[in-house]
Order: C-alpha cells, then sequence, then structure tokens
C-alpha cells in the first residue's frame, strides 16, 4: 500500500460491489481499489448486518456498518473516495449524503438517479461542493472501447452507415449503458422513435425499442429482448469500411473487412472476422486509476456527470411518451 493511501467507503456489499465474489473477479469496485496500492479500503456499509460483516471479512475492510451516517460520524473526517454501489432507489439519496460529507471523489453505480430531476438535484449539489462525482459506465474504460473511440474519432472505420444495439432488463436500468455508448464512441445521439414495449424486469423501467439519429444523420436502433431468457449486451456497427460487432457483453469485439468478392466479380463481400482486444476485464482497475488521477493532478473524470444528463433526458422523454 502506498504512503498515506486514499481513504475509500463502499455502500452496498452486493454483487458489483465485491459481494460473494472469490476475489477473482475483477469487474467489482473491492477488487479494483483494493488492488491499487494508492486507496485503503477503510469502510464498507450495508443495511444487512450479515453482508457488511461478510463483506469486511472477504476483502479485508477497515470497519464495517450498516448506516452510512454512522460511518461518516466515526470515521472521524471525510472519506476521500465513496463508491456507492447500492441498489438503484436509494442511488439519489446516497449520492447527496456523500457529496455532503466532503467526499473528494463520489463513484456512483447507474443509473444515477430514477428521474430526471433526481439527476438534476444530484448535479445541483455537486455544484455548491468542491466534490467530483464518477458515473460507472465500464465500457468507456475498458482499453478496447477507449481504441474504439480514437478511431471512430479519426475516421479510420470510414463513414457509419448504421448502428444497431440490442439489450434487456430496462431502458434506465441496462438500456443506458448502450445510450452511453453510442454518445461516448459517436459523439451524440438524438430520439427519432419508439417501438415495442416488454416489461421484463420493471414496470416502471421497461425493456423499450428505440431509433436514434446520430450526429452524421445515420440511425441507431436499440431493439430489447427479455431477460428472463438471458443477459445481452452486443452492438453492430455497419460503417463504409465493414462491421465491427460488440458481443458477449462487451468482452469480445471483432471487425470484418469489406474485400473483393471470391465468388461474384466485381462485388465486394466481408472478410474472415479480426479480432480486437476490448479488455473489458480491466474496465474496473482503469475506473479507480481515472480515480487517483483525479485525487492527484486534479483532472478531469473520464465519466463525469454531464454525459449522464443527456441519457436521463432521453430516457425522460421515452418514459414521459410512454406515460411512466
Amino acid at each position: 500500500m502506498g504512503l498515506n493511501p486514499y481513504s475509500v467507503m463502499i455502500i452496498g456489499c452486493g454483487r458489483i460491489a465485491g459481494g460473494g465474489s472469490t476475489g477473482k473477479n475483477q469487474l467489482t469496485h473491492a477488487f479494483a481499489f483494493k488492488n491499487n496500492n494508492k486507496f485503503e479500503l477503510k469502510a464498507c456499509v450495508d443495511s444487512d448486518h450479515e453482508a457488511s460483516q461478510s463483506f469486511q471479512k472477504r476483502w479485508g475492510v477497515g470497519l464495517a456498518y450498516t448506516c452510512m451516517r454512522l460511518a461518516l460520524e466515526e470515521h472521524g473526517g471525510p472519506f476521500d473516495v465513496i463508491s456507492i454501489c447500492s441498489p438503484d432507489d436509494t442511488h439519489e439519496a446516497l449520492a447527496i449524503e456523500a457529496i455532503k460529507s466532503d467526499a473528494k471523489v463520489v463513484v456512483l453505480e447507474k443509473p444515477v438517479a430514477l428521474t430526471r430531476e433526481g439527476v438534476r438535484r444530484i448535479s445541483d449539489c455537486l455544484n455548491s461542493r468542491n466534490c467530483r462525482l464518477l458515473v460507472n459506465f465500464p465500457r468507456r474504460y475498458a482499453p478496447g472501447f477507449k481504441q474504439l473511440r480514437k478511431d471512430f474519432l479519426s475516421g479510420r472505420y470510414g463513414e457509419i452507415r448504421k448502428v444497431v444495439g440490442i439489450y434487456n432488463k430496462g431502458l434506465r436500468h441496462n438500456g443506458v449503458h448502450h445510450i452511453d455508448l453510442a454518445v461516448d464512441l459517436f459523439g451524440g445521439i438524438a430520439l427519432r422513435s419508439i417501438g415495442e414495449v416488454v416489461v421484463d424486469y420493471d414496470s416502471l423501467d421497461p425493456t423499450v425499442d428505440l431509433v436514434f439519429d446520430l450526429p452524421n444523420g445515420s440511425a441507431f436502433h436499440l431493439v430489447g429482448t427479455n431477460c428472463q431468457d438471458y443477459a445481452l449486451f452486443e452492438m453492430l456497427i455497419y460503417t463504409s469500411t465493414g462491421t465491427i460487432i460488440v458481443n458477449d457483453l462487451g468482452f469480445r469485439i471483432e471487425k470484418r473487412f469489406a474485400e473483393p468478392s471470391q465468388v461474384f466479380k466485381d462485388f465486394k463481400t466481408l472478410g474472415e472476422p479480426v479480432h480486437l482486444k476490448s479488455e473489458f476485464e480491466l474496465a474496473f482497475s482503469e475506473m479507480v486509476a481515472d480515480v487517483e488521477r483525479c485525487l492527484t493532478y486534479q483532472t478531469e473524470l473520464q465519466s463525469g456527470l454531464q454525459s449522464s444528463l443527456l441519457a436521463s433526458e432521453l430516457i425522460h422523454q421515452v418514459h414521459g411518451a410512454l406515460g411512466i
């Protein structure tokens, strides 16, 4: 552990925090902070006493609590980092409390809040404090996706013709990952139309088929399936030079280049897949490294609140049209 490590409190001891993990799962907050010697896990909080105790033992956390306020009082000063991994409906209140506690960085799992107004309240609170907020969209941090972004910005893959994304388990809960990825890769999106609605997870957060406009005028079709069958996150990007396919939840990226057909004269077809490294398993460690840079050098966070404001506005438009 480094000299004078940054103090970390994790709120919520479930799966994404590292609860139930053997310690080998790199896509958890506990693993990422534990394996960066600039940080020390000083406290964990969960309303379930057994869960917090188990988490403390598994990850070697300093102290375990069932209440965030008590942890703040007993720590004797603000934590450098508060990482919020609790259920969706608790995010807004906990984020505001964490910001007001004078934490230097708050790491927040998506969704930021359950309403557009909730996101705005967090933003207003953030603007009145000397605190940074990171919304954990891990594909922004996976090295392979960061390289894709650079390639799209440079025009390496030519013109984007059309994009198709497939998801399930709610627009706000999981579809927001597609929205954020499209904003990150292509520079922004705007809602065009709303299609089929499926309630596969939460009646207040249905899985919805949508069509968005991309900045160059092409379309992004977001297609919902049913999470009761299996989890799914895929994206197919058609460009003027070939296709890029994101599958296996983001663990695999492959590119197929257009080339002269071996069968039909004067035709071009897609060649054999070229596999690109997504290194998605490194996303949480890269996220924590971003927090470290922010704390040490006051750099801007790569996944700050601003992009989430756009996503929350788009989801608000969809839910408003559906009467939710």
